[in-house]
C-alpha cells in the first residue's frame, strides 16, 4: 500500500507537469478562453484510470489549481465576489478535478468510456459557468445557454475527440492497469499501424473541425460566436463522417487481426 501510495505521488507529480507542457501548446485558441490542446487531458486521465477515482479526483484537483494560477488573469473579468468564486470552482477546480474520475466504468474499452465521460463532465462545468457567469460579458445575455453550448462544443468537442483517441491507442499498447506502464506483449507491429491510422484519422477530424468552427466565428471586428446559429456545417459533418468511418475501419480491422 505504501509502495502504491509513492508510486502515484511520483507518476502524478509527472503526469500533472507533462499535462501542464502540453496545455501550453493550443492547436486553436479561443478569443474568450479555451483550447484544443495536444492531449493535455490524457495524463490526468491516465492517472485517474490507473490509481482509482479517490487518488485521480486529488491529482485533477492540483492539476486545475495550477491552470487557475497559470490563467488568473480570467478573474479580473468577474463582476463580482460571487462571481470570482464561480469561475474558480466551475472553470477550474471542478473541470479539472472531474478528470480524475475515468476509472468510473469497468470492463472492456473501460479507459475510453471513463475518459469521454470526464470530458463530458467538463464540458458542463464550462457550460453552466458560460451561461451563468459569463452571460453579458464574452457570451450575450440574451439565450446565453445556447451560446455557451456552441462556445464550449466549439474547442470541447475536438477536445474529447482528441483525448479519447489518444488513451484508446496508449491503451492498446500500454499496460495501463500493471504496476508501471509497460508495453502489452502481444501488440504486435500490424495493429499497431491500424490503430495509428485510426486515431491519426479522429486526429485530423478534430483539427478540421476545430479550424471550420473558429473561422465561423472569426470577423474583420474580431470574434462574433453568434455567427455559430446558423451556420453552413456541410464541410464539418462529411468530413466528420470520413474520418469517424476510416478509423472505425482501423479498429474492426485490428480486432479482427488480433482474434
Amino acid at each position: 500500500m505504501k509502495n502504491n501510495y509513492v508510486m502515484w505521488l511520483c507518476e502524478s507529480a509527472i503526469m500533472i507537469a507533462t499535462a501542464a507542457i502540453l496545455s501550453f501548446i493550443a492547436i486553436i485558441k479561443m478569443p474568450f478562453g479555451g483550447s484544443v490542446t495536444a492531449l493535455s487531458m490524457v495524463p490526468i486521465l491516465l492517472i485517474g484510470y490507473r490509481y482509482g477515482i479517490k487518488k485521480g479526483l486529488v491529482t485533477g484537483f492540483v492539476y486545475g489549481v495550477i491552470q487557475l494560477l497559470f490563467d488568473t488573469g480570467t478573474l479580473s473579468y468577474a463582476t463580482s465576489k460571487w462571481a470570482v468564486v464561480a469561475i474558480i470552482l466551475l472553470d477550474y477546480i471542478l473541470a479539472f478535478s472531474v478528470l480524475g474520475l475515468a476509472s468510473t466504468f469497468k470492463g472492456k474499452n473501460s479507459i475510453v468510456l471513463g475518459s469521454a465521460f470526464c470530458i463530458i463532465l467538463r464540458f458542463l462545468m464550462h457550460l453552466i459557468s458560460g451561461c451563468t457567469v459569463w452571460a453579458g460579458l464574452s457570451i450575450p445575455t440574451s439565450d446565453a445557454l445556447i451560446y455557451s453550448l456552441g462556445y464550449n462544443a466549439a474547442y470541447m468537442l475536438p477536445e474529447l475527440i482528441v483525448s479519447v483517441a489518444g488513451v484508446y491507442y496508449l491503451s492498446r499498447v500500454l499496460d495501463l492497469k500493471s504496476e508501471k506502464l509497460t508495453r502489452k506483449r502481444n501488440e504486435n507491429s500490424c495493429s499497431m499501424v491500424y490503430n495509428a491510422v485510426g486515431v491519426l484519422s479522429l486526429l485530423i477530424v478534430a483539427v478540421f473541425d476545430a479550424l471550420k468552427l473558429f473561422s465561423i466565428i472569426q470577423t474583420d471586428e474580431g470574434y462574433n460566436i453568434i455567427n455559430l446559429v446558423g451556420a453552413n456545417y456541410t464541410s464539418v459533418i462529411i468530413v466528420s463522417a470520413i474520418g469517424v468511418v476510416i478509423a472505425l475501419v482501423m479498429f474492426l480491422l485490428n480486432r479482427s487481426k488480433s482474434k
